[in-house]
């Protein structure tokens, strides 16, 4: 077939084919189009690299949290961690309780550099918010603490002036209206050093009467469970927060009231 020119090319019997000019100019507009693309890859990744060079060398150079704040970014992670554990007297996982522990080792070992005496701190009311103390199994069940009674909250009111310790392990039970009862342990101490108290427990009171006729046949065992007779060692102290190890290994988290 013969060919007809035209203003936008050459018509054959196919269609209308492109002048050779307008394809090398194409070509053209097409490389300039991947070069550019290419390059704006290039800037894309060097302001990048760059600004991964830049946060890098700011962390590197940033001057460390101070120790107090660094205590306090702790405490803060503890009481998150003892949320939920309904103060660990019923027992927590394995994986739970090791995470307990690391955190409060944080904050005794940040907080070693701040305390001078701490047994000079402790004067006050105190709530726990965790203790390693548990009762669980067939020990659970002789209390009656699967329902018949809850155990609520536990507090410590220690007078430094005179030594004394005041701690009450309080109880409801809604099988008997809801009445409300409260394990007193008052102990005395003295102190072994800086940070180490001797407990010594002086008596143990129930209250009200109907309490005491729940625990009647398992008394002993509820004081064993409780008494804080033997060595304490206060690791750290705030206006806010204490943290203690006993002999037994026990460890206890307590909050100011």
């Amino acid at each position: 077939l013969g060919q007809t020119p035209t203003s936008h090319g050459v018509r054959t019997g196919r269609g209308l084919a492109p002048r050779p000019s307008d394809m090398r100019g194409a070509t053209r507009a097409t490389a300039l189009h991947r070069t550019t693309q290419s390059t704006r890859r290039r800037n894309k990744k060097d302001a990048n690299r760059s600004y991964v060079r830049n946060v890098t060398a700011y962390v590197a150079h940033a001057a460390p949290l101070p120790a107090q704040e660094q205590v306090e970014d702790r405490l803060q992670a503890l009481v998150c961690e003892v949320e939920g554990t309904n103060r660990g007297i019923f027992g927590v996982k394995a994986a739970k309780a090791e995470a307990i522990d690391k955190i409060a080792r944080e904050v005794e070992e940040l907080g070693s550099t701040l305390s001078g005496r701490l047994v000079d701190h402790v004067e006050g009311s105190w709530r726990v918010l965790y203790s390693t103390i548990a009762i669980m199994g067939s020990k659970r069940t002789k209390l009656g603490l699967r329902g018949f009674l809850q155990l609520s909250d536990i507090y410590q009111d220690i007078d430094t002036e005179n030594k004394k310790a005041s701690n009450r392990i309080t109880f409801r039970a809604p099988g008997l209206n809801g009445s409300v009862g409260a394990l007193t342990l008052t102990a005395s101490y003295a102190e072994l050093s800086d940070t180490k108290v001797q407990v010594d427990l002086v008596d143990a009171a129930l209250e009200p009467q109907q309490l005491k006729a729940i625990f009647e046949q398992n008394y002993e065992m509820l004081l064993e469970v409780f008494n804080p007779t033997g060595w304490l060692n206060i690791t750290y102290v705030d206006e806010n927060f204490r943290i203690g190890r006993d002999d037994k290994g026990n460890l206890f988290i307590l909050e100011k009231c």
